[in-house]
C-alpha cells in the first residue's frame, strides 16, 4: 500500500533505458580530460596527481590547504611517485540510515549508490592514467560500526555492506574500488577501542562539548541525528511522520531524547576511532578523504558529481532523484528525503526487480 494513503501513478520498472540515465548521471559535466592535460602539461607527475585530486569537480574542501607546500597529503602523493607504488585513498562512507522520512524501504543499494561508486571509480581510473602503478580507493563502510547508535539491526547493516560489494562486482569496479567494513578494520585493536569508547561516552554524558565543539554545533548535530535514527520500528503512519518532523507532533520529544543518547554513542565511537589513528593502522601511507566539510587539510571528495554543488545529502540519506539539466541537457542526480518527493505529480517512482525503489525520475508536467 502507498504510505501516503493517496492514489499515485504506478511505478515504472528499471530497464535498459533507465539504467542508461543512471550511468549518464555518474559522469561529471565539470571536468574535461583534454583541458586538464593541456593545463598541466608542464607539471611533474606528483603535481598532476595532486591537481587532479584537487580539481573542483572532485574536491570540495580547501584546495589551497590540501595541495599546499606543508600539506601532509602532498608528501604522501610525492612518496607514491618516488617509490613507484600505487596511490591509495581512504574514504569512510556508506552507512545504514533507517529513518523512513529518508527512505520508505529498507536501506538497500539503489541507483544513488551506483552513481556514487561509478563516480569514485572514474576518478581512480583517471588517476591511473597519470600514474602507471595505478590508484585504488579504499571505501570504509561504517554501516555495522554505527549500527548501534543509529538503531538499525546488525542484519540490515551487514546486508547493506554485502549489497555494496555485489554492486562493485556487477559494475566491474573491483580493479579500483575496495570495500571494507569499519568494524573489521578496528577488530585488531578492540581492547584499546573499547576503553577509549567508554571514556568518551562518560565524558560526553557529563559535558556535551567535551570534545571541544560548540553548543550550537552540538545542537545542529542533534537535529541531524534525530533525522537519521531508525524509527521504522515505531510503525508511524505517513501522517504521523509528517506531524513529528514538520510540526513537532506527539512523538517529537521521545524521538529527540532517543537521538541525544544516540548522538553521544555515535560521537564516542567516532572519537575513539580517531584516537587510535585507525587509518594509519590499516592503510599506512594512504591519502585520507572525507565526505564532510572540514577546515583542516583533507581531501573532501564529491561522492557523486552533484554532491556539494546542487545536492547536499549523501546517497544513503535519502533517495536518488534524476532530472535533466537545463544547462547541459544531460541527466544528473540529486538526493532528497523520499517523503518529500513521493506522490508528487512530477515524479515517477522507478523500482528494481525486487520491487525496491531505485530512484525517482523528474518528469516536468
Amino acid at each position: 500500500m502507498d504510505p501516503t494513503g493517496e492514489p499515485v501513478r504506478s511505478p515504472r520498472r528499471l530497464d535498459a533505458e533507465l539504467r542508461a540515465l543512471v550511468l549518464e548521471s555518474a559522469v561529471t559535466p565539470r571536468f574535461s580530460w583534454e583541458r586538464f592535460l593541456d593545463r598541466h602539461r608542464a607539471d611533474g607527475p606528483a603535481e598532476r596527481l595532486l591537481a587532479l585530486l584537487n580539481h573542483r569537480a572532485f574536491q570540495f574542501n580547501s584546495r589551497a590547504a590540501f595541495g599546499g607546500a606543508v600539506s601532509p597529503w602532498r608528501a604522501r602523493v610525492e612518496a607514491c611517485v618516488r617509490e613507484g607504488r600505487r596511490l591509495e585513498v581512504v574514504l569512510p562512507a556508506f552507512c545504514v540510515i533507517g529513518n523512513p522520512v529518508k527512505r520508505f524501504d529498507l536501506t538497500a543499494a539503489t541507483a544513488a549508490e551506483d552513481v556514487a561508486l561509478l563516480h569514485l571509480a572514474n576518478l581512480a581510473e583517471l588517476l591511473g592514467r597519470l600514474h602507471e602503478p595505478g590508484a585504488v580507493f579504499h571505501i570504509i563502510s561504517d554501516s555495522t560500526f554505527y549500527g548501534s547508535p543509529f538503531g538499525v539491526t546488525s542484519v540490515e547493516a551487514v546486508n547493506y555492506v554485502a549489497e555494496l560489494r555485489e554492486r562493485i562486482r556487477e559494475l566491474d569496479l573491483g580493479r579500483v574500488l575496495r570495500l571494507h567494513d569499519m568494524s573489521d578494520v578496528l577488530q585488531p585493536v578492540v581492547p584499546q577501542f573499547q576503553r577509549r569508547f567508554d571514556a568518551w561516552f562518560r565524558a560526553l554524558r557529563l559535558d556535551r562539548c567535551a570534545d571541544g565543539i560548540s553548543a550550537d554545533e552540538h545542537d545542529r548535530w542533534l537535529t541531524s541525528m534525530m533525522a537519521s535514527i531508525d524509527i521504522r520500528k515505531l510503525g508511524l503512519s505517513y501522517a504521523e511522520l509528517r506531524a513529528t518532523y514538520l510540526d513537532r507532533g506527539e512523538h517529537f520529544h521521545g524521538i529527540r531524547e532517543r537521538a541525544r543518547w544516540a548522538l553521544n554513542e555515535y560521537r564516542a565511537m567516532k572519537l575513539a576511532a580517531t584516537d587510535l589513528e585507525w587509518e594509519e593502522l590499516a592503510f599506512p601511507g594512504a591519502v585520507r578523504a572525507t565526505i564532510h566539510t572540514k577546515s583542516i587539510p583533507v581531501l573532501g571528495l564529491r561522492i557523486f558529481p552533484e554532491y556539494k554543488f546542487s545536492a547536499r545529502l549523501l546517497p544513503y540519506h535519502g533517495i536518488g532523484v534524476l532530472s535533466r539539466s537545463v544547462k547541459t541537457g544531460r541527466y544528473r542526480m540529486g538526493v532528497r528525503p523520499e517523503m518529500f518527493v513521493h506522490g508528487r505529480p512530477d515524479m515517477r517512482r522507478i523500482v528494481d526487480e525486487r520491487g525496491i525503489t531505485s530512484f525517482y525520475l523528474h518528469c516536468p508536467q
